[in-house]
C-alpha cells in the first residue's frame, strides 16, 4: 500500500550555524503576503492561451541532491510557493501526480493564485483543458494563497481548499473536480477574522472523517512572536467545528505554514512546519517534522529537517513544503518551497524536490546540529545510486 503525499530528503546531516535574526523584520514585511506591505504592482495582462510547458529535464533522477522543479506557470516566472501535491498511484484522471501552488513572482501576492499541475512523462504540465489561475485573482489589497488538496472517494472528486484574505478576513474556500480539468465554483467552509488560519491543511480519513490544522497568526500576522496552530472537525470536509488549539510547538521558534497527512500504515499523522526564530519574521523560516498519533498532542524534533543553511536558494526561507510517503519502500518524498534575497533586494521564489528513508530522516531530525563547517551543505541522500533498490521510485517528476 502507497500512503498519500510524502516527504523528501536523505542521509548526511548538514552542518548549521547559530540562527541570526538581525534585520529579520525588514526582510519578513518585504517577503510575505501576511505582512503589512504593500502587495506591490497590480497583476499583468493575462497570458496568452497557450502555456509554453516545461521542459522534459530529469528532476532527481540520481537520488543524490535537492533538484528544481520546474513548473509553467501563467505569469511566466516559473516561481511559486505554497505547493500541495496528491499522488495517485492507481491514477485520478490518467495522472498519478497532481500539484496545487501559487505563482509568487518576487513576492507579488496579487498573483499569488491557486494553480494546478499534473504530471505528463515525468514532467508537470498544465492540464490540456485548464487554463491557470483556477482561482479569479481578487481586487488588491485582498489576496489568494494557500492551496491544499485531498481527494473524496466517497464522490470520487478532487478538492482544493485555499485561503481568500480580504476585508480583515480569512475565508478558506474549496472547489471541486471530478476530471483535473473541470472545477466547480469555489464555496466558503470557514471563516475568521483577522490572520487567523493561515496554511490550513486538510485531511480526510480512512472512516470519512475530516480534519483541518492551520496556524492562528491573529496577534501580528507575519511580524507576530507567537501562534497557535488550531484543528477544526468536519464530517463532510464543508461544515467545520470552531478550531480548538493543539500542541505543536517548536521551542524557540513561531510555527508558520504547515502540511498535515495521515499515515494509514503507520497509524498516525505526519506535517512538516516552517517555523522562524522568535524575534524575527516568516521570512527567516526553516522546515521543522513532527508526528502524532491523535493529531492533538504532536511530538516535534529539535533539529530542522531543512534549514536555511542547507541549499542557496532557500537562504532566507523554507517555506509552506509537502510530501509524500511511499510505504513500500518505507521513503519520504519533499517538495520544497523557499526563497532567497537577490543581490537586486527582489526575491526569488524557488521550487524543489528530493527525497529520504525513512530512518534517515528521524536520524537526522533526532540528533542534535553539528557545529557550522563554514559552508553550507547540499542536502540530499548520500548513499543512494541507480542500482540501490531504493531507486526503484527515483523517477518523481
Amino acid at each position: 500500500m502507497i500512503d498519500r503525499v510524502g516527504h523528501l530528503r536523505a542521509g548526511a546531516a548538514a552542518r548549521r550555524a547559530p540562527l541570526a535574526v538581525v534585520g529579520a523584520a525588514i526582510v519578513a514585511a518585504a517577503a510575505c503576503s501576511d505582512a503589512a506591505a504593500p502587495h506591490g504592482p497590480p497583476p499583468p495582462p493575462p497570458p496568452p492561451p497557450n502555456e509554453v510547458p516545461a521542459p522534459p529535464v530529469p528532476v532527481c533522477g540520481g537520488l543524490e541532491n535537492v533538484c528544481t522543479v520546474p513548473l509553467p506557470t501563467y505569469d511566466g516566472s516559473g516561481q511559486l510557493v505554497h505547493p500541495d501535491v496528491a499522488v495517485f498511484p492507481g491514477g485520478f484522471a490518467g495522472h498519478e501526480f497532481w500539484l496545487a501552488a501559487t505563482p509568487y513572482p518576487n513576492g507579488n501576492a496579487n498573483l499569488e493564485n491557486p494553480s494546478i499541475f499534473t504530471d505528463d512523462a515525468r514532467r508537470w504540465i498544465v492540464p490540456p483543458d485548464v487554463r491557470n489561475p483556477l482561482v479569479t485573482p481578487p481586487p488588491s489589497p485582498a489576496h489568494n494563497s494557500d492551496p491544499d488538496l485531498v481527494f473524496d472517494p466517497a464522490s470520487n472528486r478532487l478538492r482544493m481548499y485555499y485561503r481568500l484574505t480580504a476585508d480583515n478576513t480569512d475565508d478558506i474556500r474549496m472547489q471541486t473536480t471530478p476530471d483535473g480539468e473541470h472545477w466547480s465554483q469555489p464555496v466558503s467552509v470557514a471563516k475568521a477574522t483577522g490572520i487567523a488560519i493561515v496554511s490550513p491543511a486538510v485531511v480526510r480519513l480512512p472512516n470519512g472523517a475530516w480534519r483541518m490544522w492551520s496556524v492562528n497568526a491573529v496577534k501580528g500576522g507575519c511580524q507576530t512572536q507567537s501562534t497557535v496552530v488550531e484543528r477544526r472537525i468536519s464530517s463532510d470536509g464543508i461544515h467545520w467545528s470552531t478550531p480548538s488549539p493543539v500542541t505543536l510547538v517548536q521551542p524557540g521558534f513561531v510555527p508558520w505554514h504547515l502540511d498535515v497527512q495521515y499515515i494509514p500504515t503507520k497509524r498516525e499523522y505526519w506535517a512538516v512546519f516552517a517555523a522562524y526564530p522568535q524575534g524575527a519574521g516568516c521570512a527567516a523560516d526553516d522546515l521543522f517534522f513532527a508526528r502524532s498519533v491523535d493529531g492533538i498532542t504532536w511530538q516535534t524534533y529539535q533539529t530542522p529537517l531543512v534549514s536555511r543553511l542547507d541549499y542557496p536558494a532557500y537562504a532566507n526561507a523554507v517555506y509552506r513544503s509537502t510530501f509524500y510517503y511511499d510505504a513500500d519502500n518505507d521513503a519520504v518524498r519533499l517538495w520544497l518551497s523557499g526563497a532567497v534575497l537577490s543581490a537586486q533586494k527582489t526575491w526569488i521564489w524557488t521550487l524543489s524536490t528530493s527525497r529520504w528513508r525513512l530512518s534517515d530522516l528521524l536520524a537526522h531530525v533526532s540528533a542534535p546540529a553539528p557545529p557550522f563547517s563554514g559552508v553550507p551543505s547540499a542536502i540530499g541522500p548520500v548513499t543512494w545510486n541507480q542500482s540501490s533498490a531504493d531507486a526503484a521510485q527515483s523517477d518523481f517528476p
